[in-house]
């Protein structure tokens, strides 16, 4: 379950702890020479309430570096609860998913969120996705996207689980060029080459199929309050979050497929988030046929 070449002390760990030593260092200078004891007394108290809260969260991140299984299983079990509860982004990812046919590839479906969008299929609708195949390398949500399936009444949906990485996908001979609709809902974010895995997913869809996705994006403002917010959130989420980064998704896109494809549907827009994730309001969806 350890990973021995995971020991390196990630920066984050020790600028939260170096956060909360020189915090305390220097209230202990300033205590030392006020005459205002009672005042000092009380901020000492909530520097070292700080303190052990900043030290606690890089100790944490330092525990999920070291055991990447505790990391995998804490996210897919975040992700299962969360998933429980309707979100503000059904509304988006079900209005593009809309009636999809054929043989379809998810792209990291995590807990199976995209499932409440066949909830209202009727038996015909799902007897017309021939196959679906679920790309996820984390084994941890496989039993819960199956039990999404059972509660939203999918039995009949041909699901198949693929635990890979969305760049280790072999897509061979006998699949090239044959898959209907290949879709991503936050997921690029997380991978280690989004170029790799839209090739994938470009190897696999046949022409006149649909690519679609919908992904957070990194804010294009410099300097703004939100551009500020996801440097901070950075480090923590791509420890928390999966291997979560912010990146310029949509130019992802539309530089590595060119004139290949059409646009059908291309849209930036500001998510309806909870306030404290706030940095992930930025986003981008859409459409694109293989020609």
């Amino acid at each position: 379950m350890c990973c021995p070449q995971c020991f390196a002390i990630p920066q984050i760990t020790i600028q939260l702890i170096g956060t909360s030593a020189c915090l305390l260092y220097g209230q202990r200078v300033l205590y030392k020479n006020s005459q205002w004891k009672w005042a000092n007394r009380i901020t000492l108290l909530i520097s070292i309430l700080i303190a052990v809260l900043l030290s606690s969260l890089g100790i944490f991140l330092f525990v999920l570096t070291v055991f990447p299984e505790y990391r995998k299983s804490g996210f897919a079990y975040f992700c299962g609860r969360q998933n429980k509860t309707p979100s503000p982004l059904d509304e988006h990812r079900c209005a593009l998913l809309g009636n999809i046919t054929g043989r379809v590839i998810e792209f990291g479906p995590g807990p199976g969120t995209n499932f409440r969008c066949f909830e209202n299929y009727t038996a015909d609708d799902i007897q017309s996705i021939e196959k679906y195949v679920a790309v996820e390398p984390n084994s941890y949500f496989e039993e819960a996207m199956r039990n999404e399936q059972e509660r939203l009444g999918l039995a009949q949906l041909p699901l198949q689980f693929v635990g890979l990485r969305g760049e280790d996908v072999d897509i061979g001979e006998d699949e090239y060029g044959t898959y209907d609709v290949v879709f991503f809902t936050h997921v690029l974010c997380s991978v280690d080459s989004v170029e790799s895995v839209l090739a994938n997913a470009d190897r696999a869809l046949k022409p006149g199929g649909k690519m679609i996705f919908m992904e957070h994006v990194l804010v294009h403002e410099e300097r703004s309050f939100l551009w500020y917010s996801q440097k901070i959130a950075a480090p923590i989420m791509t420890i928390i979050g999966n291997g979560c980064q912010f990146k310029d998704i949509g130019a992802n896109i539309k530089s590595y497929f060119g004139d290949r494809y059409i646009i059908d549907y291309f849209v930036e827009f500001d998510a309806s988030m909870p306030k404290p994730l706030y940095f992930v309001t930025p986003h981008v969806k859409g459409i694109v046929t293989k020609k």
